[in-house]
């Protein structure tokens, strides 16, 4: 894990016994007992445990314990210098005064970094489905490129709480495909589309968690992949996509309940490797490629009326963002350039259909998997421009104010 260092908020500090009329002349040491607390929740919410405290001038070092609580006793007078450090977290020093028979109390408040690492895909891979159910993210089928090419039709899925893979036991999707678009409503985990490599597919099959089996629905009446899909109401819509290398501006709504397809008003342009997500019951479209190359548009689509309407356009033209939605606002990470793969990020809020430029991925790639878990972005896999990854970031936007 990367080392970062933690930023002090705000330090409180107080004496406890009263001021000695002559300070300068110490006869018993004092102490500092303190408490370190983080101010955003960083993955745990709370006080801060297992942060090192040290001092200048130095004194032992010192761990806090469950509470963020930390005690450093037989400090001559003076004033200390307290430095608080753990990974993922901001740091700076803070100045804390020691009398002699004194105990100084301090607490300090800790920022988390923005970006944190997780445990690792089981596999490198890129361009496939991603889908959250419950709590859990779930990684289906893609593609692998380290020297050879690998399609898979093999599921991953992820325990936030635990930071931890399970790859065995899934029952696989039964076709190898690589860009099919996936979401989950109703309990169930529905993939469409997609590529086996030499063709296009309107596959769609359904997962059960509970009985831990895909079963084949009513297939979509367009061929197509690398399209994005969104749930509104219980409903799938399925936007735009490729066929055969052309982009297209079909939208398509698949209703789980009547296993049925429908038409809908087509996009405003033809786009493929987008990226979609809902906010307040409205799907909002984002870039994506039109053959030649990356867009900036934003569209946004009324499900309720069928209608769409143009919005402030991405800060880049960007293809296959991995894209999720926080807190009433859509976050869009990294994608593809020409032939490079980007580590940018933005957020796209649409009560002011204005654009922030966020602190950047750590690691620059596109065609990646991004799920939204209390609060938190997981962003998996992926691929950096010359081979798949395995690489897992987790995005806390409460610790980035954006720019």
């Amino acid at each position: 894990m990367k080392h970062y260092r933690l930023a002090t908020i705000v330090v409180m500090a107080l004496a406890l016994a009263g001021c000695s009329k002559n300070p300068s002349k110490p006869t018993t040491p004092g102490m500092i007992m303190g408490t370190v607390l983080d101010t955003l929740g960083g993955l745990i919410p709370g006080t801060l445990a297992g942060a090192t405290v040290t001092t200048d001038p130095a004194t032992d070092s010192v761990v806090t314990d469950h509470n963020g609580r930390f005690f450093i006793g037989g400090l001559v007078e003076g004033h200390y210098a307290i430095r608080v450090t753990k990974d993922g977290y901001f740091g700076s020093l803070a100045s804390v005064p020691v009398l002699s028979a004194e105990t100084t109390k301090v607490t300090i408040y800790a920022r988390p970094r923005p970006w944190l690492s997780a445990a690792a895909l089981p596999e490198a891979r890129h361009a496939f489905g991603s889908a959250v159910l419950g709590t859990q993210a779930y990684v289906i089928a893609g593609i692998a490129i380290i020297g050879s090419t690998t399609r898979y039709s093999s599921v991953f899925s992820y325990d936030p709480s635990a930071n931890l893979w399970t790859s065995t036991g899934l029952a696989p999707l039964p076709w190898y495909l690589e860009s099919p678009a996936c979401a989950s409503t109703g309990g169930l985990i529905y993939s469409f589309g997609g590529s086996t490599g030499s063709n296009d597919t309107n596959m769609t099959e359904a997962y059960d968690f509970l009985a831990n089996n895909w079963s084949t629905k009513a297939p979509m009446p367009t061929l197509r992949r690398a399209m994005a899909a969104a749930v509104v109401n219980g409903k799938i819509y399925v936007f735009g996509g490729f066929h055969a290398n052309t982009p297209l501006d079909t939208v398509e709504v698949y209703d789980p309940t009547a296993n049925s397809w429908a038409s809908c008003a087509k996009m405003p342009a033809p786009r493929g490797g987008l990226s979609a997500a809902v906010v307040n019951g409205l799907v909002y479209v984002f870039g994506g490629s039109n053959g030649v190359a990356e867009c900036v548009d934003t569209y946004e689509y009324n499900p309720a009326n069928n209608t769409w309407s143009a919005k402030a356009s991405l800060p880049a033209g960007r293809s296959y963002m991995a894209c999720a939605a926080v807190n009433n606002a859509v976050y869009l990470f990294g994608g593809k350039s020409g032939t490079t793969a980007q580590g940018a990020v933005y957020r796209y809020t649409p009560a002011t259909n204005a654009w922030a430029v966020m602190d950047p991925m750590p690691t620059a790639r596109y065609s990646a998997g991004a799920y939204a878990i209390n609060g938190r972005i997981y962003i998996f896999g992926g691929f950096n421009g010359t081979n798949s990854l395995t690489t897992a970031e987790v995005y806390n936007p409460l610790a980035d104010p954006g720019k």
